[in-house]
């Protein structure tokens, strides 16, 4: 399908900036009985496009059974590539932003934002909510991990102090807590043992050891190899915590002290995964990389030469077997790449496409194709297949917008440009743009 310019409209001072249609709504002359029974009918949610990539970082992973779990807007997700078939856990109550899988491979535990935060611990092979832990968390939990033997869950709030919590989670006990940082914290990771958590994020490293209910913090130290800056994601590699950094490097720790500096991307290293088949890396640089357990370098792949339509990677993580990579990029694309040469396994590219920046506002239906249209805050439209629930063509537009409808016989689009996400009015806000769909 091809979306091409048509024509124009400014809009101009025909735009009525007041509410025109207030003074044309009347309430009924006989005002029915209200009725507050349950309709016969309810909506069955069957497919969600798009992941959160955002505010999000390292949360698509491949289960025990191969399928590919992640979450989007409040909903936990599992996808069957094989049976190109979604199944979703929909216990919380508010975006989730944080995910961690068991050593099982099957149990996930997943974290919410809002006043009072909730983990929800999830069966991805039958999407059964496992258990609930609230009460301690405010804002949000932003923050998960299990330990190696799976008995316990580490979480960090998103409270002034980005509380660190231990919880023997299946009996939903807090096992200890501590002080993170006034900084925002961006990944934490469980020490082989189960005794040990190393926190991470903006200007700091932490390391919390507990026994009993008591938790001692020690900060790491950097010294002559290491940089005070933004940490952006950790996993123990053996006994070793490693990090990835704002300026591109990876630090090895030998305790708590930076103990190797390999430079790995030209950007920030936004991804980390430590399989039995090596380390595997992403940056803001659009390079997903391979690493052997010695941090020797194996293999790079440039995630431009694929299509995505922005390649900054979010999250990565090797197949069992190291054959694949999934990759998740900004613009909430989910991606299975060969491990060997970098390129999408599938023939159509990403397997996952959605909007990925603010929110979606506009939907339309066609008049008689399968098929239907979304605009939003990242300012593409997108052209989706009911039937194949896959994206089938998708435009850059020059502005926000914030709508869009197709023309009675289906042979064009108008967008409704507009919106504002804090940097004030667009100069193409108000205008139409007439593409033919």
């Amino acid at each position: 399908m091809e979306l091409s310019l048509d024509e124009e409209d400014e809009g101009g001072d025909q735009f009525q900036a007041v509410k025109p249609w207030v003074g044309a709504i009347v309430p009924p002359t006989v005002v029915p009985p209200e009725d507050a029974s349950v309709p016969d009918d309810e909506l069955v949610l069957n497919w969600v496009h798009g992941y959160r990539a955002e505010d999000a970082r390292n949360n698509l992973r491949y289960n025990a059974a191969g399928d590919i779990v992640y979450t989007a807007a409040q909903a936990g997700i599992t996808l069957s590539v094989q049976k190109w078939h979604q199944n979703f856990n929909l216990r919380h109550t508010d975006d989730v932003i944080c995910l961690a899988l068991h050593p099982d491979g099957k149990l996930v535990a997943t974290g919410e934002m809002g006043k009072k935060p909730k983990i929800v611990v999830w069966d991805s092979t039958t999407m059964e909510t496992v258990a609930v832990i609230e009460g301690l968390h405010k804002r949000a939990v932003c923050q998960l991990a299990f330990s190696d033997d799976g008995k316990f869950l580490a979480s960090v709030g998103q409270d002034n102090d980005h509380t660190c919590a231990v919880y023997d989670w299946k009996n939903g006990s807090l096992k200890a807590k501590a002080k993170g940082d006034k900084n925002k914290t961006l990944a934490v990771a469980f020490a082989p043992g189960g005794r040990e958590v190393c926190q991470v994020g903006v200007k700091h490293i932490k390391f919390h050891s507990f026994q009993g209910r008591t938790m001692k913090s020690k900060k790491g130290i950097l010294g002559r190899k290491g940089k005070i800056q933004a940490f952006l994601c950790v996993e123990y590699l053996d006994d070793k915590a490693l990090v990835g950094t704002a300026n591109g490097c990876l630090y090895l720790f030998g305790g708590r002290q930076v103990a190797t500096n390999v430079k790995a991307h030209t950007a920030a290293v936004y991804a980390l995964n430590v399989s039995d088949a090596g380390v595997v890396t992403g940056g803001k640089d659009g390079f997903v990389k391979i690493w052997s357990r010695d941090l020797a370098p194996v293999s790079e792949f440039d995630m431009a030469a694929t299509g995505s339509i922005r390649p900054l990677i979010r999250s990565v993580a090797m197949a069992p077997g190291g054959k694949k990579i999934l990759v998740g990029t900004i613009a909430s694309e989910v991606w299975e790449i060969n491990a060997r040469n970098g390129m999408s396994i599938h023939d159509d590219g990403a397997l996952i496409n959605g909007h990925f920046k603010g929110e979606l506002w506009g939907l339309a239906t066609h008049p008689t194709r399968d098929e239907y249209a979304t605009v939003g805050d990242d300012a593409t439209l997108r052209i989706w297949d009911l039937k194949t629930r896959k994206m089938k063509a998708h435009k850059a537009l020059d502005c926000l917008a914030r709508a869009v409808s197709y023309s009675p016989d289906g042979a064009y689009l108008a967008v409704g440009l507009g919106g504002d996400l804090g940097k004030g009015k667009q100069k193409q806000s108000g205008g139409f743009p007439i593409l033919r769909a």
